[in-house]
């Protein structure tokens, strides 16, 4: 199997530390997921954090860090028992348990969840990966589900999976969009396969997919590009009632100007934005970095 630079970079630094993956997420997705849920825990009151579907625990562990305990839900057996292992490797306050995303309650300073989210028509899916429909069903019973258990989730989904449903499951949760990063990456082979591809395409012209392809004319073997999307929701207040709107139509433009003209211009509709200021974006390829100029608060 072949890796990007960035991709090579990540998975060396988690092995030197004797963590291991595993086949539960790929380094770009465990990277990101567990900066952004670590910049939320600093944020958050010193509590649980409960991470739904935690596959390697690496970002539970990282979110934890040495104040908060971690607690760690998956279905697979294997999936819980390499997370055991790593928070071993890291001497972490951290268990994990297989059990079912929805069976567990309490009060937590912190919920995160990096769930499948690949959109699915057929019945039979893949249930590490996959969703019926739009992709956006299992985030949105989360969000319904343990909204009463804290006051701050981070979420990990990307623009295939009708991100702009999920913004509104929070904002109808009385949640507001505390931090955003967005990162480019190419459809991997599983995405690519002819049948998902082509629902797909579907879900992108019913707009509840946004994703880069082929131009007309190019070569129809070329790469698509979606934005793997890590959110930090946080408690709205009464004075951020008025902000939903514009955020909804800033990230809209966003997703658009990516889909038909690239990362630059979605960039640019980014910098021009109400929302520069939460919202980070990132494109690694190869050996260039791009970095928008906005800054988190």
């Amino acid at each position: 199997m072949s890796v990007d630079v960035t991709s090579a970079a990540t998975l060396r630094r988690y092995l030197s530390r004797g963590l291991r993956l595993g086949a539960f997420v790929s380094p770009e997705d465990t990277d990101v997921f567990a900066r952004v849920s670590r910049r939320a825990a600093l944020r958050t009151r010193v509590g649980v954090i409960l991470d739904l579907g935690c596959g390697s625990g690496i970002p539970t562990i990282h979110a934890c860090g040495r104040s908060h305990f971690g607690l760690g839900l998956d279905l697979s057996v294997e999936a819980v028992d390499l997370a055991g292992c790593n928070a071993a490797a890291e001497r972490r306050d951290v268990a994990f348990v297989q059990t079912d995303f929805f069976q567990c309650k309490g009060n937590f300073s912190l919920i995160m969840s990096n769930p499948p989210y690949i959109p699915a028509r057929t019945e039979e899916i893949d249930i590490s990966l996959e969703v019926q429909g739009d992709g956006s069903a299992v985030l949105k019973n989360i969000l319904g589900s343990y909204r009463g258990m804290t006051q701050d989730f981070v979420l990990h989904f990307a623009s295939i999976s009708n991100p702009l449903e999920i913004f509104r499951a929070a904002y109808e949760s009385d949640l507001k969009l505390a931090y955003l990063e967005l990162t480019i990456a190419p459809f991997g082979s599983y995405t690519s396969a002819p049948e998902r591809l082509a629902y797909l395409l579907e879900c992108r012209e019913a707009k509840t997919a946004f994703f880069r392809g082929p131009t007309v004319g190019s070569d129809a073997s070329s790469k698509y590009d979606q934005l793997l999307m890590t959110a930090h929701f946080s408690e709205m207040r009464s004075s951020h009632q008025a902000e939903r709107s514009t955020v909804l139509e800033n990230l809209e433009e966003i997703l658009l100007s990516f889909q038909s003209h690239g990362i630059n211009s979605a960039a640019a509709a980014l910098r021009s934005s109400a929302v520069k200021q939460i919202v980070k974006m990132r494109v690694f390829r190869g050996s260039h970095s791009f970095k928008s100029s906005s800054r988190p608060r």
